[in-house]
């Protein structure tokens, strides 16, 4: 699992059905319920982005799981999947400012800029910059 979108996962001649939700970046959750499986071990590779704000943790329907989830690794986690099951990827995230000719805030892996400049108008000169509104991208 490399990219956390809304997403399916059929793998014919196996049996086994997935779906992926996804609360990112609102809640720094994604979740992916098996929907059928057979009765034989399957290894999912997780992605831990390497901008988490600390260890990425996992739950299996509801129990956390002792899994290593370094930011900038990818976390084994290898068992027979049942169908119903459901695991929780939580992925800390923390808002962090950067600036590049302007300004920019990033939480997760979403990044606003805003442009900040000089106006001259009626021989003054006026600082001017478009508000940077983050809210919006972490609620």
């Amino acid at each position: 699992m490399n990219l956390f979108i809304p997403s399916g996962l059929k793998l014919e001649g196996e049996g086994r059905n997935a779906s992926a939700g996804n609360g990112l970046p609102a809640s720094g959750r994604t979740e992916l319920t098996f929907e059928s499986a057979p009765a034989t071990p399957l290894a999912l590779q997780i992605r831990c982005p390497g901008w988490a704000a600390g260890p990425v943790t996992f739950e299996l329907n509801g129990q956390p799981l002792a899994v290593s989830g370094s930011p900038g690794s990818f976390a084994r986690i290898e068992r027979t999947w049942k169908a119903g099951d459901k695991l929780e990827v939580s992925i800390p995230m923390n808002l962090r400012t950067e600036r590049a000719g302007g300004y920019a805030g990033q939480a997760g892996d979403i990044l606003r800029s805003a442009a900040a400049g000089r106006v001259t108008w009626g021989g003054a000169e006026i600082r001017r910059a478009f508000p940077l509104s983050v809210s919006q991208t972490c609620q």
